[in-house]
Parts: structure tokens; sequence; C-alpha cells
């Protein structure tokens, strides 16, 4: 595990840039990685029937990297005066956490989400919630790393603020690449095909071009409820 853990001080002193990576793809153990799946197999899922496979697997790439390399910078700021602390610098950080809390922030963004209501009785509003969620998990976690979960988030921000829009495929990528015989035979289409990553945050994804989890086909008996976006706690509300 260590030879692949995020260390500032080591991606810079060794220029070890593959860790930038790989550090997302690899977990603590199994109940780091179960967490981390299960929490995009909730995200994930309406993100690939909205975006497409092509538009997912890019998205998560460049998560990967970008919040990596904004942890690096911040990490190393963390040592400069006057703030002067240098253990963020030598901490071994890994695991997929950080793209997740950027994949929240962008699915509220394409599928216009402007609410969450847990249990029915709280309305959190979407731009609030994965601030909440990473005070909750920062709380309630041991040795979770806020500047890796953090480093996400804001690269997630910068993707819904059209920020970061040079680094998206454009629409004729994206079509060569979903038109590969592997991409049409194992991977999703997007739904809607001027539905890009580039278009956020001006022409938008339009909610209404997701179907409906319950009207989708996944199969039944045991394994259906498991394609749910959410917990049955939390209730997305469209804006």
């Amino acid at each position: 595990m260590i030879d692949v853990c995020l260390s500032a001080d080591r991606v810079v002193r060794h220029m070890q840039a593959w860790r930038l990576l790989t550090s997302s793809l690899f977990h603590t153990g199994g109940i780091h990685l179960l967490f981390n799946m299960v929490a995009l197999l909730q995200v994930g899922v309406p993100l690939e029937r909205l975006l497409g496979s092509v538009q997912l697997s890019w998205l998560v790439a460049t998560l990967s990297v970008l919040s990596n390399c904004l942890y690096v910078g911040l990490a190393l700021a963390a040592g400069l005066p006057p703030l002067g602390w240098s253990q963020p610098s030598f901490q071994c950080v890994l695991g997929f956490s950080g793209v997740l809390f950027g994949l929240i922030v962008v699915h509220a963004e394409v599928a216009h989400i402007a609410s969450y209501s847990l249990f029915g009785a709280v309305t959190i509003p979407a731009r609030a919630y994965p601030w909440l969620l990473l005070a909750a998990c920062q709380l309630m976690v041991p040795h979770v790393s806020f500047l890796g979960h953090l480093s996400g988030l804001l690269v997630g921000q910068a993707l819904a603020l059209g920020l970061l829009r040079l680094a998206m495929p454009s629409p004729a990528t994206v079509a060569t690449l979903e038109s590969w015989s592997v991409v049409q035979r194992w991977g999703l289409p997007s739904s809607d095909p001027g539905a890009t990553l580039r278009a956020m945050p001006d022409a938008g994804v339009a909610g209404a071009h997701l179907l409906p989890i319950s009207t989708a086909s996944h199969g039944g008996g045991l394994l259906e409820g498991l394609w749910q976006p959410y917990p049955p706690a939390l209730r997305q509300s469209r804006g």
C-alpha cells in the first residue's frame, strides 16, 4: 500500500507523478474499499446513465489527477510560513473519497438537483450538502484526510462552475469514443447527444433527460434495491 500512497513530499522530491492517479485506486483495507464503492454505486450509476460511460470515465480520471495535484499543493503550502505545518506534506493519503466528493458536486449540477431531503424532515440545499458531508466525515470517521476530501470537493466545484471546461472532452471527441466497438458493447452512451460536461454550467444537462430510477430495467430480486441512486432516507428535489 505504501508504494502507491500520495505524499506531497515524495511526489515533489522524487517526481513520482504516477501517484497522482494510483493513490485514488488503492485503499487501506476491505472496509475502506467497500464504503467507497457503495458510495460510487450511488452517485456513479445515475451519472453514467446521464453522461455515458466515456464521459464518466473521463470525469473520474480528471477528478483523480486534478484533486491530487491540488492536494499536493495544499499540503506543501501548509508547511510554508506563516502556517509552518510540516505534517501534511509527509502524510500518506490514498483512496477514492476525494473523487467521490467531486462526483457529488458534478452530479448535483448536471441533474439540476436543488436540495436533498433527509428522512423527510430536514431539507439540505444541494450546494451545502457536500460541505456538510465533509464536516460529518471529519467528525465521525477517524484518520480521514481533510485535505484529500477538500481537494476533491474544490475541483468538483470548479467543474460545476465551468472553470475547467478545457479539461473536458468535446462533443466530437465523445461521439468518436462512443463509436468504438468496445464502448458500444460494454458501455453506455449519453442519454442526450447534447449532454456534455463541457456545456456546464451554461446549457446544463437537463435533469428531464434522466430516466426515473424506478422505471429503469436492471432485473428484479434482491439486487434491484442496490441500483437506487441514494438511500431511501435521502431524496432528491430537482429545481
